[in-house]
């Protein structure tokens, strides 16, 4: 039932039921360790997904050292546990402390099973979001192509699982600036899926989401905006128009809407996308405070400094506290608010800002061009400014 509640975006009941789960089997009289550990990695996904990652880490902790005790040898659970973890640590901002997991876990996966395991491969590509976490973005790029070359010897071009590690690595390659080698990647993830889920799979939007993110580092707008319409499209037959899972590609929709200027469903699109997250996560979710610094985008196009400044300092006090200090969603925020005191005349303030951003953007990856160009167009505004 928990899990019901998770693909259903109802989260908040979902954890009553898991709770309900872990109270009674910590209760029971003879205790089955295995049992418990299951309950409580259920209720930390659910924690997880709703952006509680501390009580999430907790939750999966114990989990693990209940299987540690109860299965010491057993590689797929303990490396289960120790993946759910690192998961829980990565998305609460401390990426640092899940490398020695994912690290264990793949040895010993790889130890047990072999270096073309599922598992194994699973372990690979969690490493590699965690590289790209880190900022790491040649070796991320390593670890996806392995396990995309791994699923291809093993299942064949066409496999889901084969698509899933395309896409990982097309993103990847679009992290770097590579798009000439990402998109091929992401048509053909794109295409396989299509054919072996159905056009209007869940993972098909998921596929199209990334091919138009590429596409949108890339400067391709209108194909970019079709494409995030498709996949918003899908979300809404798939999950409902009040799912967390049909925010991602509506708030994407907007951005690319913004850069187009088309500001009046730019601005719906981010509203309706705030909305849904308000209702769904938590208060303090990363993915809230992205949308809601692009929502201030628009604002401050339109005019409206103010609003504008209380989203970004909404926005930014959740990045700083769960993100890592280069996080590009941070230096888009930053770049946002150094806009508005230039917009307020402040020209001080916004060159500290613009200066506290290019901090940030430097440690980033390539697809921030967007934000560094417009950053470089900021800095020579108030350069000019200073010099009258």
């Amino acid at each position: 039932m928990a899990d019901a509640y998770r693909q259903l975006g109802e989260y908040a009941k979902g954890i009553a039921v898991a709770e309900r789960a872990v109270e009674l089997r910590r209760g029971a009289i003879g205790r089955e360790p295995m049992a418990l550990a299951e309950s409580l990695d259920s209720l930390g996904e659910l924690r997880r997904a709703n952006g509680d990652y501390a009580k999430a880490e907790a939750l999966h902790r114990e989990a693990l050292s209940l299987r540690r005790e109860s299965l010491p040898s057993d590689p797929v659970l303990i490396g289960r546990s120790l993946n759910n973890l690192a998961l829980s640590l990565v998305e609460g901002g401390n990426p640092d402390q899940a490398l020695p997991l994912y690290e264990e876990a793949l040895r010993l996966r790889r130890d047990a099973l072999g270096d073309a395991a599922p598992p194994v491969l699973s372990t690979l590509v969690n490493l590699g979001l965690l590289h790209r976490t880190l900022g790491n973005f040649a070796v991320s790029e390593a670890a996806f192509r392995e396990a995309y070359v791994q699923r291809v010897k093993t299942l064949g071009e066409e496999h889901p699982s084969t698509a899933n590690a395309m896409t990982h690595l097309g993103r990847a390659l679009a992290l770097r600036g590579n798009f000439a080698e990402a998109e091929p990647l992401l048509r053909r993830a794109l295409a396989v899926r299509q054919k072996l889920l159905g056009p209007r799979s869940p993972d098909v939007s998921i596929a199209l989401f990334e091919l138009a993110t590429a596409l949108y580092g890339s400067g391709d707008l209108a194909q970019a905006e079709a494409l995030l319409r498709e996949a918003h499209a899908i979300d809404l037959e798939q999950f409902g128009p009040d799912h967390p899972e049909t925010a991602p590609a509506l708030g994407r929709l907007g951005e690319v809407l913004l850069a187009e200027g088309h500001l009046d469903e730019a601005e719906r699109c981010l509203r309706e996308a705030v909305g849904i997250e308000r209702a769904r996560l938590a208060a303090d979710h990363p993915r809230l405070a992205a949308d809601k610094s692009h929502l201030a985008d628009v604002l401050l196009a339109r005019g409206k400094i103010e609003q504008a400044r209380a989203l970004y300092d909404a926005a930014l006090t959740v990045q700083r506290a769960k993100l890592r200090a280069g996080h590009g969603d941070i230096g888009h925020t930053l770049l946002g608010l150094a806009r508005v005191a230039q917009a307020k005349g402040d020209r001080p303030k916004a060159s500290a800002l613009a200066t506290q951003c290019a901090d940030v953007l430097a440690q980033g990856p390539a697809n921030l061009e967007r934000d560094r160009r417009a950053l470089a167009i900021l800095q020579r505004a108030l350069a000019t400014a200073g010099a009258r």
